[in-house]
């Protein structure tokens, strides 16, 4: 089950060196705007979308307030890489198995190793925080709390849903995900 949460990393990473920020910077590693118009015109639209999906989300901080907005437009490069990350691990992860066969899965997974490879990713994300540390991550970094990040990547991605057969109406069954690499 390591290819879900290293793979996810790396996935992560490979996608933000040609993301709208590693556009600008050529293989060497100097700057080179070397993206087309209609490459950052393209990215931006699917920015867009995932910065309003986020934007849409609300973290509880402190019991005694209102829910604090995600700040979408903050997180959505990352968030982007994050789900064509994960994407990218599912997809070699799949190809291993093709290779290989299925994995030993602990038990009570027997039969579900795409679901044990999602289990895996989210439990990298596994937090405890205070409520100051969500205020904090939040509003004054502009980030997204764990639990937030990983609801956010598993409703876009389709392969959650199929894994977990989750119906067209289920709340980790978004409808209008956004198209990302």
């Amino acid at each position: 089950m390591n290819y879900a949460a290293a793979g996810t990393i790396i996935g992560h990473e490979v996608i933000n060196a040609i993301d709208d920020v590693g556009g600008y910077y050529g293989i060497d590693g100097a700057a080179s705007d070397w993206w087309s118009a209609d490459t950052r015109a393209n990215f931006a639209e699917r920015k867009a979308c995932v910065s309003d999906y986020y934007s849409n989300m609300t973290v509880k901080a402190y019991p005694e307030t209102d829910p604090y907005p995600v700040q979408g437009a903050r997180i959505a490069t990352s968030a982007i890489a994050e789900t064509s990350g994960l994407r990218l691990a599912y997809m070699t992860y799949k190809d291993w198995e093709r290779e290989y066969g299925r994995e030993k899965l602990p038990p009570g997974l027997q039969e579900a190793s795409d679901q044990a490879f999602f289990l895996s990713y989210a439990q990298m994300y596994c937090a405890s925080n205070t409520y100051f540390g969500r205020w904090r991550q939040t509003v004054a970094f502009g980030s997204a709390p764990e639990d937030v990040r990983v609801f956010g990547v598993l409703q876009q991605t389709r392969e959650f849903a199929q894994a977990f057969q989750c119906g067209l109406t289920d709340k980790m069954n978004q409808e209008d995900r956004c198209q990302m690499f």
